[in-house]
């Protein structure tokens, strides 16, 4: 029997009635399993894909199903059940077809057998559907650990917004501005809300070091720094209004977007 707690796997407990708690990391792969004084029974590991590298299991756990991304993994076939479609680490692939077209603007997203549009360190799939889950939801990232301590099982969410986020969502002495998860279900990147404006979001990257450009349709600003990206823009088509769309260091693909004032 398992459990989850908040999208993620909890507790196994064995056919003798004993309960063990899982350790997993910010993408919910099982890294590990505890007994209920902490002691480790079982330690696994994975490629970035899902392909088991390794596994360490006490008899007491032996077998248990539960692996890469908080899937369902057949021992037997070496494939992940998601629900909709069986996915093969080997390949990073499913094994048949997404019924969902993909986005015309999106050419990634057309292929049919591609997991998390390649992308398995920043996205991850809930249920085999298009549809992406965004692991990193704030500006610097979003990192979640598990913490074990004797009987209590807890799990910890670490909100890792970093330097720039903290300066950037202030306004004034001491006064934090408004900052809102508006992301809708299947978004393929976290949405936030705020009331700081585009001039004033500008004006503090530029003041921590940020670089600016412009784009050639001059309808663009961009903001650069130790590799990762802002684009600020205008007009945009998912809001309307200003917004400011966050890349990481060394991705092409953007992983936030803050709606501005």
């Amino acid at each position: 029997m398992f459990t989850w707690a908040n999208g993620k796997p909890n507790t196994v407990t064995n056919q003798n009635g004993n309960t063990f708690y899982y350790v997993t990391n910010y993408r919910g792969d099982v890294v590990g399993i505890v007994d209920e004084n902490g002691a480790t029974v079982a330690n696994y590991s994975y490629d970035p894909w899902g392909k088991v590298l390794s596994v360490s299991e006490n008899a007491a756990v032996t077998g248990q199903p539960i692996g890469y991304a908080g899937y369902y993994y057949d021992r037997e076939t070496k494939l992940y059940y998601l629900q909709a479609r069986y996915y093969d680490p080997e390949t990073a692939r499913f094994i048949s077809r997404d019924p969902d077209p993909g986005d015309k603007d999106d050419p990634i997203t057309q292929n049919a057998y591609t997991y998390a549009d390649d992308n398995p360190v920043m996205l991850v799939d809930p249920d085999g559907n298009r549809g992406l889950t965004t692991l990193y939801r704030t500006v610097a990232g979003a990192l979640t650990y598990v913490i074990v301590s004797g009987a209590v099982a807890k799990s910890l969410v670490k909100k890792a917004v970093g330097k720039v986020a903290k300066k950037v969502l202030r306004k004034g002495k001491g006064k934090a501005s408004k900052y809102v998860d508006v992301t809708k279900s299947g978004s393929r990147y976290a949405n936030r809300e705020t009331d700081v404006s585009k001039a004033q979001f500008e004006k503090k990257l530029l003041r921590d070091g940020w670089r600016k450009s412009i784009s050639k349709d001059g309808k663009t600003i961009i903001l650069t720094k130790d590799g990762a990206k802002y684009v600020l823009r205008d007009g945009a088509k998912s809001t309307g209004g200003s917004t400011a769309d966050f890349y990481p260091k060394g991705s092409k693909r953007m992983t936030l977007k803050i709606r501005l004032k």
